[in-house]
């Protein structure tokens, strides 16, 4: 007779917590567009944008445009910089000066992020599922090796 004593959910909850261990190294190093081209900037922000999980009304560059219930994918930015490193940034930002938390949608596990500027006005609202950070770092990662 087998005895298990590392359950599936032990496991799938340690392999979790190592991508977001990754996840929180990439976010945390500076350096990370150093070696992007311009090319490979754009190609990532081009495929972050044809993600299962963008439509149409989902990213927004006023805070207006946001609906009231703030439910599902939305992004809300204000930037100069590319797409995709803007994203990249606020993520960061916002999980590092505490503006971020895990919440639960319709049973779909989300983080909602928020990112302010120098003079405490949001400069992003953010509420994405968890796995289209995971999702955007792997897209990182292959664009970066694609050089």
């Amino acid at each position: 007779m087998e005895h298990r004593f590392i359950s599936e959910s032990v496991i799938n909850s340690n392999k979790r917590n190592k991508e977001w261990a990754e996840i929180l190294d990439w976010l945390t190093d500076e350096t990370r567009f150093d070696c992007f081209s311009p090319r490979q900037k754009s190609m990532l922000t081009t495929r972050m944008k044809k993600s299962k999980y963008f439509v149409n009304n989902n990213y927004h560059t006023k805070m207006q445009d946001i609906p009231r219930k703030k439910i599902g994918f939305i992004i809300y930015m204000t930037s100069k910089e590319g797409q995709s490193e803007s994203l990249i940034r606020h993520i960061r930002n916002g999980i590092f000066h505490g503006h971020a938390k895990r919440k639960k949608v319709k049973n779909i596990e989300f983080v909602e992020i928020e990112d302010f500027d120098r003079k405490r006005n949001r400069s992003a609202y953010i509420l994405v599922q968890e796995s289209f950070v995971l999702e955007l770092y792997n897209l990182y990662k292959l664009i970066k090796v694609s050089n």
